[in-house]
């Protein structure tokens, strides 16, 4: 695979040619992730002014980075400098930056009062859309006092309050889709117990949409989603379906079972391990558990 020195953030990083675009793998602007800038406008910005290189650069490298661990396909050009200068995704003042910092700690923690590593601060400044590291230290220490996080070394944690705040600021964000596959007789323990710790997980879970008169699943509304969570317990023929064709389409698929039924699944051993639960509160804590560790 070729490299090539991303324009905003200067690390030189694998590169892979998409149509006319370039994907750039793993750059500070993308850390475990990727971007896509048109290929025609790469000279474009390398072009441009060292002022404008000095002023756009970071907050171009943060808007990439918040968007892509939001999960959200980044296709950017020349045309939209001018956009991101105006977005109104862009924190204006401390207090707003310091707000991008506790989200990001949300969504890598899952909601939770998880240790959350921020490797090689210095190249991580973009996190709070700061133009430097001198700022970022700054938020995180006025947050320290606002008892919104605690900090050991590179290790973050949110406080309770940090918490709360982090969720409210994140309301009418997007989350990731997710489809939820189980029986009907199930619906009302788990929308009251198990699908409000899918919202804190950053996932917005939706109960599977059976096809008119098919009795099958929506393949649109499994493509389009993030992530499976396929119950079991109902024994039902479509379940199993809608799950494979999801793992097909390399989407990840989580598998949970009523222990009443855990005997009696329909798959050959060790090819499906689910979690076996017993109370939707129980499952819930399980399922956060496991969306945690994979985050």
């Amino acid at each position: 695979m070729d490299t090539k020195r991303c324009v905003f953030c200067d690390r030189i990083v694998p590169v892979r040619t998409i149509g006319q675009y370039e994907q750039f793998i793993g750059c500070l602007c993308a850390p475990g992730g990727q971007y896509h800038l048109l290929a025609e406008s790469y000279d474009w910005y390398y072009a441009l002014d060292y002022t404008t290189k000095r002023e756009m650069f970071p907050i171009i490298s943060a808007y990439i980075r918040e968007l892509t661990e939001m999960e959200e396909t980044v296709e950017l050009s020349a045309e939209d400098l001018d956009k991101i200068r105006h977005s109104s995704r862009l924190p204006q003042t401390i207090e707003e930056k310091g707000e991008k910092l506790l989200q990001h700690l949300y969504r890598q923690s899952g909601g939770t009062d998880k240790p959350v590593v921020i490797h090689k601060l210095a190249e991580s400044f973009n996190i709070t859309y700061s133009l430097n590291l001198q700022e970022m230290v700054y938020i995180i220490e006025k947050l320290k006092e606002e008892e919104l996080l605690e900090r050991r070394g590179s290790t973050f944690v949110l406080t309770p309050k940090g918490i709360r705040t982090a969720k409210a600021g994140m309301a009418g964000q997007k989350l990731k889709p997710c489809c939820v596959l189980l029986s009907e007789e199930l619906g009302q323990e788990w929308a009251n117990n198990v699908l409000p710790k899918m919202y804190q997980c950053g996932y917005s879970p939706q109960l599977a949409e059976p096809l008119d008169g098919t009795g099958g699943i929506s393949a649109q509304q499994l493509a389009s989603s993030k992530l499976i969570i396929a119950d079991l317990t109902g024994h039902r023929p479509e379940v199993y379906w809608a799950a494979g064709y999801a793992q097909g389409l390399q989407i990840p698929v989580i598998w949970t079972v009523h222990r009443s039924a855990a005997g009696q699944i329909r798959s050959n051993p060790g090819h499906i391990r689910p979690i076996v639960w017993e109370d939707g509160g129980q499952l819930a804590a399980l399922l956060q558990q496991r969306l945690t560790a994979a985050s």
